[in-house]
């Protein structure tokens, strides 16, 4: 009898674990997830050109790069030449100082100086290839001490350039003659103004976009009884400009003209 009572003991409790059993093999096994591709890294000219700025990332890092008082007093003048990948995302990674041939080594002190700069470098204006931002390995030349920055209005893919290496042009050319007499020809004197003697200049400033099309055109100095408004209104009818260039590349310039009432 007592055989049999613990028989049956192993029985039942085989029958319960049964279930977890079944249920352990039922999982099914995990997967290590796969490994992301690392980003492709193309070379500047496998991209678009002028789709990334070569200045703004070079006026950033000199702006930013502090170079020992000690080490300036010794050395005062030289260049890095500096190299980095800026990501899909616009961020810089994986800088180096790079030696070329025939040129004496970066001393110590300058070369950290502009690593440090790259490496607290805002997010730039990435790459682009067949109209997608990649990742793109960049070269420049930073220059110690720290040169004055170009004249700009503002930095960054958006920037505009107070004066560029080549001006905007009209299409039929002419220079900023040309341009000036271009919005007289369209210039309406308001009879506001006319009734009270107003006569003088109106200085506008606009904006030539890399695209060549005019915008953001504002008053800098007027002379109000509607001639600051007739003069906006005459700049918004110039036609497109062939834009202005910058390192072989077109970039948005600002232009002030100064416009002539009843004069």
């Amino acid at each position: 009898m007592k055989t049999l009572f613990a028989a049956l003991l192993l029985v039942g409790g085989l029958a319960r674990l049964a279930p977890a059993a079944a249920q352990t093999k039922a999982r099914p096994a995990t997967r290590p997830a796969a490994a992301k591709a690392p980003e492709k890294v193309y070379s500047a000219d496998e991209v678009t050109p002028c789709s990334f700025d070569v200045l703004t990332a070079t006026e950033l890092i000199q702006s930013r790069a502090v170079y020992p008082a000690d080490f300036l007093r010794t050395d005062p003048h030289g260049e890095v030449h500096v190299e980095f990948v800026v990501d899909a995302a616009g961020k810089a990674r994986e800088a180096g100082i790079r030696q070329y041939v025939g040129y004496e080594p970066a001393p110590a002190a300058a070369s950290a100086a502009v690593l440090a700069a790259v490496a607290g470098l805002p997010r730039l204006q990435p790459a682009l290839r067949e109209g997608k931002p990649v990742a793109v390995r960049m070269g420049l030349t930073i220059r110690y001490p720290n040169p004055p920055p170009s004249k700009m209005y503002t930095a960054g893919p958006n920037r505009v350039y107070a004066y560029a290496e080549q001006m905007p042009q009209l299409l039929t050319g002419g220079g900023g003659a040309a341009i000036v007499a271009a919005i007289q020809q369209h210039l309406e004197y308001p009879a506001a103004a006319r009734a009270a003697g107003v006569a003088g200049r109106v200085y506008v400033r606009f904006v030539v976009g890399a695209d060549g099309k005019v915008r953001d055109a504002q008053v800098m100095q007027g002379i109000g009884h509607g001639c600051d408004e007739a003069a906006l209104a005459a700049v918004r009818q110039l036609p497109e400009f062939r834009p202005g260039r910058q390192n072989g590349c077109p970039v948005a310039v600002a232009y002030t003209a100064p416009l002539l009432f009843g004069m």
